[in-house]
């Protein structure tokens, strides 16, 4: 079996990983409702999650196998994870170029994200995918427990959301508890905490 490796995200793989979590998240509930599918859903996702990594202070990480990035992770820390409403108006126009019609409601989407959100010191985990064909291979568990490592050694608490009911048993296992379910565009999502681990 390849070797999986862990890095930092350099700028010159910002391109593949956005391709990359546009096939992961492209039959996702949310990103169906906002977004569409098919080649279009396709494209969208991936202009989205290009321009969402240029707004957000994020940290991400990648998964490689044999030079091939395969999964991914980042996160951002209360209050940056926030788009307050200067920034939304800010990134209006930018939506407007890069998914036109759908920009009502992707701001609808992430509207209803931020009004569910913790107003606490978190980490807030997100986007997190593997490549659909690398799935079920423990590449996604490897990639939470490295992050939750992080905050283990930062004594933080972490905070996801989730729009696939089958994916909160999966968060679970590494210590997230559901704290709230809410509709995001007519599609049930969950809110998802983890309190510091005393080790």
């Amino acid at each position: 079996m390849d070797e999986t490796l862990l890095s930092p995200l350099r700028e010159s793989q910002a391109e593949e990983t956005a391709e990359l979590l546009a096939k992961a998240y492209l039959t996702n509930p949310i990103n169906v409702a906002a977004l569409g599918t098919g080649r279009t859903g396709f494209r969208l996702n991936k202009k989205l999650f290009s321009l969402m990594a240029t707004v957000t202070h994020g940290n991400a990480f990648v998964a490689t196998q044999n030079g091939r990035i395969i999964g991914m992770f980042s996160f951002s820390r209360y209050p940056d994870c926030l788009l307050s409403g200067w920034r939304q108006a800010g990134l209006i126009p930018r939506l407007l170029l890069n998914v036109g019609s759908a920009t009502p409601r992707v701001l609808k989407w992430y509207s209803s994200w931020n009004q569910m959100h913790l107003r606490e010191p978190h980490s807030h985990l997100g986007p997190i995918a593997v490549l659909p064909e690398f799935q079920r291979r423990g590449i996604g568990a490897k990639l939470m427990e490295y992050y939750c490592s992080i905050l283990d050694q930062s004594a933080e608490v972490g905070y996801l959301e989730t729009d696939k009911y089958e994916n909160i048993k999966f968060y679970d296992k590494f210590g997230f508890r559901v704290i709230a379910e809410f509709q995001a565009l007519g599609v049930p999502n969950w809110s998802m905490r983890r309190d510091h681990q005393i080790k």
